[in-house]
């Protein structure tokens, strides 16, 4: 993506801050751009505008993944499953479960909390 794309970009969400095809568009530039912060916050502000869009829900899974932010990621991609089956958008469906199946392994079990087997000294 060349800078005076993502320029372009920018003016056309400026011009046209409600439009989810504009705002997709950026997002997917500013994600090339590894800029994964920025795209998360149109994904989200996507999810606000078209909330049946399974798509949206699918990007800032990934967007939240590169980040880092796996634990983040999963009850979004969970949500965008949901909303994938209710559309009846099987492609999305197919791609978020896949996604969901290797996030969840990517993930090491938490420790369960065990108490202490020192001892403290005894007051007295």
């Amino acid at each position: 993506m060349t800078q005076n794309t993502l320029v372009k970009l920018i003016d056309l969400a400026q011009r046209y801050p409600d439009d989810p095809v504009i705002m997709c568009g950026l997002a997917e530039a500013y994600a090339q751009n590894r800029d994964f912060m920025k795209a998360s916050s149109l994904y989200r502000k996507l999810i606000q505008l078209k909330p049946d869009y399974p798509a949206a829900y699918g990007e800032l899974g990934k967007m939240l993944a590169l980040s880092r932010k796996t634990r983040e990621a999963i009850p979004i991609i969970q949500k965008g499953i949901e909303v994938a089956e209710t559309a009846g958008d099987l492609q999305a469906l197919k791609n978020m479960k896949a996604f969901l199946g290797r996030l969840e392994k990517s993930i090491p079990p938490r420790k369960a909390f065990r108490p202490s087997t020192v001892s403290l000294p005894k007051r007295g």
